[in-house]
């Protein structure tokens, strides 16, 4: 079972500000909440990336598997997974 409550560190002891849903020897992982996260002070420089990344040129062209075809008598897709029997030309 895990189990979170809320405490605080103070004089090289813990104390527990909600009860323990515990009642006998159990063991605990303890995590300390300093405020200073690293991560979260560095700042993204917009454009930063500008020159690093790149796109395909047929990136927005249509994926060959969701291609529609069509005849006289029914659109398809190329995938059988993709039947649109619903798009037939003149209905």
């Amino acid at each position: 079972m895990l189990a979170t409550i809320k405490g605080y560190y103070e004089k090289g002891k813990i104390v527990l500000q909600e009860s323990a849903p515990v009642q006998s020897k159990t063991d605990v992982i303890v995590t300390f909440l300093t405020g200073n996260d690293e991560s979260a002070s560095i700042k993204r420089i917009p454009g930063g990336l500008k020159g690093k990344v790149s796109l395909p040129d047929d990136f927005n062209e249509p994926l060959d598997d969701l291609k529609i075809t069509c005849n006289a008598s029914s659109c398809n897709t190329l995938s059988p997974r993709y039947t649109l029997p619903y798009l037939v030309p003149g209905k």
